[in-house]
């Protein structure tokens, strides 16, 4: 699975850092991260690399946070949800 600009910014919220931090890291400029963040940007494979290395990013870690995102996107409620009857 690659990472998305959502999942990092989920994966730096979750670790309470700011981008500053968080870039510096990962030996990349705050405003690269914001735009990769942001989708302005796409992450390079190398990043990539250092940010599941640096952070223990893994595919399941990843999955979990798609979803997250994706909750997060449909303003907290998942599209498919069931409703109670």
């Amino acid at each position: 699975m690659r990472l998305t600009g959502d999942i990092i910014r989920l994966v730096r919220s979750n670790l309470k850092m700011p981008q500053k931090d968080f870039a510096q890291k990962l030996n990349i400029s705050q405003p690269y991260l914001c735009r990769i963040e942001y989708g302005s940007r796409v992450i390079t494979p190398k990043v990539e690399a250092k940010i599941r290395r640096e952070f223990a990013v893994d595919d399941l870690i990843i999955s979990a946070l798609t979803v997250a995102a994706h909750v997060i996107k449909e303003g907290g409620k998942a599209k498919n949800d069931l409703q109670a009857h």
